[in-house]
């Protein structure tokens, strides 16, 4: 399971899969690990990637609506944030623990005005 960013990619919800992808993606894997050259592919597929505008992830309660907490916006680093940001998000609202990235990363700062200045994109 993989994938690879593209120059261009245009704006929309664009997700089908494609031939040309799976060439560029192929090239760039068996360059690094030629051996890959021999894996047979089963299938592919596509999925929106989700990016706030700040390039960093909701995550906490939504003001608008009572008990209604979200954590998404994690672009491709979900699947790998996803059992720290579930546990902290289960401590908070089981235990009541205090949560900092609450506030940092609330979806009101897009309504505020108050984008963040580091992206948490990785690489």
């Amino acid at each position: 399971m993989g994938g690879i960013g593209q120059s261009y990619v245009p704006e929309g919800l664009d997700q089908a899969s494609s031939y040309s992808f799976l060439g560029k993606y192929a090239r760039s894997l068996t360059r690094l690990c030629p051996v890959l050259g021999e894996v047979k592919v089963l299938r592919q597929w596509a999925g929106c990637y989700d990016l706030t505008p700040d390039q960093n992830p909701i995550f906490g309660p939504v003001d608008e609506v009572d008990q209604f907490y979200q954590a998404s916006g994690f672009m491709g680093h979900g699947f790998m944030m996803a059992p720290i940001v579930g546990k902290r998000m289960a401590e908070h609202i089981a235990k009541g623990t205090d949560e900092p990235l609450f506030d940092k990363w609330a979806l009101r700062r897009f309504r505020e005005g108050r984008l963040l200045s580091e992206g948490m994109i990785i690489g």
